[in-house]
């Protein structure tokens, strides 16, 4: 496997002088700050999707090594990925996808429990919203900021609403009724949004020849 372009982007920024560090900090914070909410900015590490490290199961590895389902090129070498301890982040940078396409491979393999299902709630619930396996509503739920008891009022509002000929979506009936914040909701639908870009790094490798 060659060089892991995303190490060398994090070693050229830890290599600079601690006051040229202090200022990107500064600025990376203004950055997230304007469109995450607190709860994303202060995940824990173990909880954020992007650096989760999938681990490749005994069912994932004979399909790896027997290909007897004949699935394409990209599961496979998301396997093979899995099995070598790669992060997302790391295989969406190595191999140029965005972040909704290793979603989406992810959420494969999960679902055929060819990775272990011992998934973190937080990791599993963004990767089900990026790869478009669950709406805002069963993000939160799943999460656990939205409670089964509040998911109720809200579907007897909206039943209420079909009566009379209208309809308020699900997302904003969580914030009219103080349920999350309109930040909340707007963070998750921001980072779906990113998660269609990818992040190109392969200028480090001539900065490094």
């Amino acid at each position: 496997m060659k060089r892991n372009i995303f190490l060398l982007f994090i070693q050229e920024l830890t290599s600079l002088p601690l006051w040229v560090k202090q200022v990107i900090l500064v600025y990376l914070k203004k950055d997230l700050a304007s469109y995450l909410s607190e709860d994303l900015i202060t995940m824990d590490e173990d909880k954020v999707f992007h650096i989760y490290r999938p681990t490749i199961s005994k069912l994932g590895m004979d399909e790896l090594d027997k290909k007897d389902c004949e699935y394409s090129d990209e599961i496979y070498n998301f396997l093979y990925d899995c099995a070598n301890n790669l992060s997302i982040l790391e295989m969406s940078i190595e191999k140029k996808y965005s972040m909704e396409d290793i979603s989406k491979l992810f959420m494969f393999a999960y679902n055929k429990k060819y990775i272990k299902t011992d998934v973190p709630i937080q990791v599993l619930a963004i990767a089900m919203f990026i790869a478009g396996e669950c709406m805002t509503g069963e993000y939160f739920q799943k999460i656990g900021k939205l409670s089964q008891e509040q998911t109720d009022i809200i579907l007897e509002q909206q039943n209420e609403q079909k009566k009379h000929g209208e309809h308020t979506k699900f997302a904003e009936l969580m914030v009219k009724n103080g349920f999350v914040e309109q930040k909340d909701i707007m963070s998750l639908i921001t980072l779906k949004e990113e998660a269609q870009r990818k992040a190109v790094l392969d200028f480090l490798y001539a900065y490094k020849k």
